[in-house]
């Protein structure tokens, strides 16, 4: 039998999320300061996987926010004192 584990946000994704990032921007650099050039392919392709990864975070994080606040009544709380 193959069990279902729920994907769920947790903060710690960004650490996974930055090291996607830099190692593109440091592969770019080395790449056109040591004139590698066959190296470009990779932050070509790294630039599209680091933003989808850091998209896919921010947007869970959004997500998991959104339903905190729906779930503990505070955003009830929080616009009816905004609204004063």
């Amino acid at each position: 039998m193959i069990e279902r584990v729920p994907i769920t946000y947790d903060p710690q994704y960004w650490s996974l999320v930055f090291p996607l990032g830099m190692y593109t921007v440091a592969t770019f650099i080395v790449a056109n300061v040591t004139g590698m050039t066959f190296l470009l392919i990779i932050p070509q392709i790294g630039v599209y996987i680091a933003t989808l990864a850091w998209l896919i975070t921010f947007g869970s994080m959004l997500f998991k926010l959104r339903n905190f606040y729906l779930t503990s009544g505070r955003l009830k709380t929080a616009l009816a004192t905004r609204t004063r």
